[in-house]
């Protein structure tokens, strides 16, 4: 299994699997006064009872290691009572409440280094209850980083220069692996092979010092093969001379997201092919904003090679013919409180040629009940529209010229047994306006018996 550093830097094997040492906790004060009693008792018992005669002329040889264990023990307090106790007992019992010189010098001696071991030792005292709660907030730390690493929904790992892996157990649930299967594989093996160059050249400026962090999105490789797509943040922490330690990455699954954008863009392609092959020009308004979208077509039409850079309703209006304007206006304002919106109406080009466009969309309701937007489609029919004059026109040159020949001319609806005769036809039958029944039987009735056989 790789080392992998822990939230501060140390090498750790397992990564959580090494506890913190931890002090014992502090005497109490009475507990401190006990104890150094028993200090000052115990030397003076071992000097009566193992030194003898000995002990007279080195009086403070088992009083010196009694004041440095309640110096150490319990800090200045402890010390300085340990120095005075012992020489107190070293002055009326060992020396009879009587100093020399030399015994003068010792006992000074003494007590010196019993103040200089108690400062030592109160020093001491401070710098492992600091340590200890160095050691209580470390551990509180990493309890915390372990409660968000290892209980977090959100799929979580982090990452060795190396590639090695430690996940949580969303982000294996998240790839179809048990955690111990994927901490046994690197990055690079869950990384479809065509990515991983393209995921390097992204967090190398991180490993050469340049920046903390990087977003990306990134693709994964599932247990069955699939492919998965994730939003993926990664900061890079370092040691205290700089060096790389190991990345930590949050994950996002959006493979559901990438399918619906493929959808949606798959989508986009087809109603652009067919709006294409239709002729159509779409265009989406925003009527809050009077702004609208329109695809290429829509202003190709309006006789602009390119997108305006800006189109609304005002744009739009302002192109039609003043001849239909009231009408197109009256009927776009009807359809704000309807909802459908069709119209043919003519427009004029810049460069003043006039053209017939059709017009189907529908305005959308929010939920206050109160427009908000308006989208559909746009066709120009001017072909068309040319076509109907001239196939009008060459209805009425024909009916003229049948009028002017007393040419007659009629229509049958067989399926609905409907036969309409024009005036000249009916006339030819010496029938006045109107006067044909307009059913077969009424022919019938009109020709001669040898012509039914």
């Amino acid at each position: 299994m790789a080392v992998f550093p822990n939230v501060d830097g140390w090498a750790r094997t397992g990564f959580w699997d090494r506890a913190l040492d931890s002090e014992s906790k502090p005497a109490r004060p009475w507990q401190r006064l006990l104890a150094t009693i028993f200090f000052v008792s115990a030397a003076v018992l071992f000097r009566v009872e193992f030194l003898g005669p000995l002990g007279q002329h080195i009086p403070y040889v088992t009083l010196f290691p009694a004041v440095m264990l309640a110096a150490v023990t319990g800090g200045l307090a402890s010390g300085l009572l340990a120095t005075s106790l012992s020489a107190g007992v070293a002055y009326f019992w060992f020396q009879g409440g009587v100093l020399d010189p030399g015994a003068s010098l010792a006992m000074a001696t003494f007590v010196a280094s019993g103040v200089a071991m108690s400062v030592v030792g109160e020093l001491n005292l401070r710098a492992r209850a600091r340590l200890r709660r160095s050691r209580d907030e470390l551990r509180e730390s990493e309890d915390k980083f372990r409660f968000v690493f290892e209980g977090s929904m959100v799929a979580k790992s982090m990452t060795l220069p190396t590639g090695a892996l430690r996940v949580n157990q969303a982000f294996a649930d998240m790839l179809g692996y048990s955690r111990e299967e994927l901490e046994r594989l690197r990055w690079q093996d869950v990384t479809p092979p065509e990515d991983v160059e393209d995921v390097q050249r992204t967090v190398g400026p991180l490993l050469a010092g340049e920046g903390t962090s990087v977003r990306l999105v990134k693709r994964y490789v599932h247990r069955n093969g699939g492919i998965l797509w994730a939003d993926v943040t990664s900061s890079l922490r370092r040691d205290v001379e700089g060096k790389p330690l190991y990345f930590v990455t949050a994950l996002l699954d959006i493979t559901g997201l990438k399918k619906a954008e493929e959808a949606l863009r798959t989508s986009e392609d087809r109603l652009r092919l067919a709006l294409e092959a239709a002729g159509l020009g779409a265009w989406d308004l925003d009527l809050a904003q009077d702004k609208a979208w329109r695809s290429p077509r829509h202003d190709e039409i309006f006789g602009y090679d390119s997108l305006l850079p800006e189109w609304g309703y005002r744009q739009f209006i302002e192109r039609v013919v003043p001849e239909d304007r009231e009408r197109v206006d009256r009927t776009f304002h009807g359809a704000l409180e309807a909802g459908p919106l069709d119209f043919e109406c003519r427009i004029a080009r810049p460069d003043g040629e006039v053209r017939w466009i059709s017009v189907h969309g529908r305005v959308y309701f929010g939920g206050d009940g109160k427009p908000h937007r308006a989208s559909g489609t746009i066709l120009d029919v001017t072909d068309d529209k040319h076509a109907q004059e001239e196939l009008q026109k060459a209805q009425e040159r024909l009916l003229l010229s049948q009028k002017a020949a007393g040419i007659g001319h009629f229509s049958w609806d067989i399926r609905n047994n409907v036969n309409e005769w024009s005036d000249e036809l009916m006339a030819l039958y010496g029938l006045l306006p109107g006067g044909f029944g307009g059913k077969y039987e009424s022919w019938r009735e009109r020709l001669f018996p040898d012509d039914l056989a």
